[in-house]
């Protein structure tokens, strides 16, 4: 399991904040964003049900504190790889 060195946070805590619909903290964006689609596709949604619900947090961590200026676009770049490469959590 990976950790992001400025946090601490696993991949497993990252996947919880998104669980519980918490934004990501300053720093881990980038995998936060990832394992949040993976979860979703291990789920079985579809890649526009997964947009759908990291839109929701994505809105809600732009008028956070923790917002790094990551567009929208990086993050459907996240998704569209997890789902071209169909990406799971084992």
């Amino acid at each position: 399991m990976a950790i992001i060195e400025k946090t601490g946070m696993t991949d497993e805590e990252l996947i919880k904040r998104f669980q519980q619909s918490e934004v990501p903290l300053k720093g881990t964006s980038n995998n936060y964003f990832f394992q949040a689609a993976m979860q979703c596709n291990t789920n079985g949604l579809t890649r526009k049900e997964t947009i759908d619900q990291i839109k929701i947090i994505y809105e809600k961590w732009v008028l956070s504190e923790s917002f790094s200026k990551r567009s929208w676009t990086n993050i459907l770049l996240k998704i569209n790889n997890v789902y071209e490469e169909n990406l799971k959590l084992v």
